[in-house]
C-alpha cells in the first residue's frame, strides 16, 4: 500500500540550546528504569532576513523546551499523535497558538510555559549518548544546536515535499510527529 502523501512532507525546526538541567532517574517495579533530561533554548529561523518567501519571524527566538526520555514509548506516541505512522515517530512537538507562551498561575505567581515544546522518547543507548554530549557541552560552556524534523498530517498540503516554518498554521495549538532529530555542538 502506498504511503499517504501527507505523511511524506517534512518541516525542520532549528533550535539553539543553551541550558541543561541534569538527569532525573526513576524506577517502577512494573515500568522499569526511566530517565529524562531537559534542554532549553530558542527557535532559530535560518531564513530570517531572507524575505517573506522563507522566513518565519513569529517563530524566531521563541523559547523552546526539549525533554528527552528513555525508554521509548510507542503506545504513548500513538495516543498523543492519534495518526497513522505514529509508530515510526520518535517524539512529538507541540506548538502553542500564535507561537506564544501559555500563562497560568502556580503558587500565586504567573508562570509562562514555553510556546514550543519537544518530547523525544529514545532507547537507553541513544539517551546515554545524548546525555554525555550535552553534559560535556554544558561543562565546557558550549552552545548546542538541534534540528528536529516534523512530519505528518498536521503539516500543510503544499506542492513541495519540504515545508518551511512560515507555512505552518499557528492559529491553534498543534502537535506534530518527530521523524528524526540531531543535536550538535556549535
Amino acid at each position: 500500500m502506498a504511503e499517504d502523501q501527507s505523511e511524506q512532507r517534512t518541516c525542520d525546526l532549528r533550535v539553539v540550546l543553551f541550558r541543561y538541567r541534569g538527569v532525573n532517574t526513576s524506577y517502577d517495579a512494573t515500568a522499569g528504569l526511566k530517565r529524562e533530561f531537559v534542554l532549553s533554548g530558542r527557535v532559530d529561523d535560518p531564513y530570517l532576513g531572507g524575505g517573506p518567501d522563507f522566513s518565519a519571524p513569529h517563530f524566531h527566538n521563541k523559547l523552546v523546551r526539549v525533554k528527552i526520555h528513555s525508554p521509548p514509548d510507542p503506545e504513548w506516541l500513538g495516543e498523543v499523535l492519534g495518526t497513522p505512522g505514529a509508530e515510526s515517530a520518535c517524539g512529538v512537538v507541540l506548538v502553542n497558538a500564535n507561537v506564544e507562551p501559555k500563562r497560568f498561575e502556580l503558587d500565586g505567581e504567573t508562570v509562562e510555559e514555553e510556546p514550543v515544546q519537544v518530547w523525544l522518547k529514545v532507547s537507553p543507548e541513544v539517551f546515554e549518548a545524548l546525555r554525555r554530549q550535552t553534559a560535556e557541552a554544558y561543562e565546557h560552556r558550549r552552545i548546542m544546536a538541534a534540528k528536529v524534523t516534523l512530519l505528518g498530517t498536521p503539516l500543510p498540503k503544499l506542492d513541495s515535499y519540504f515545508i518551511f516554518l512560515k507555512d505552518l498554521d499557528v492559529s491553534v495549538r498543534r502537535t506534530y510527529a518527530v521523524r528524526d532529530f540531531e543535536i550538535s555542538d556549535t
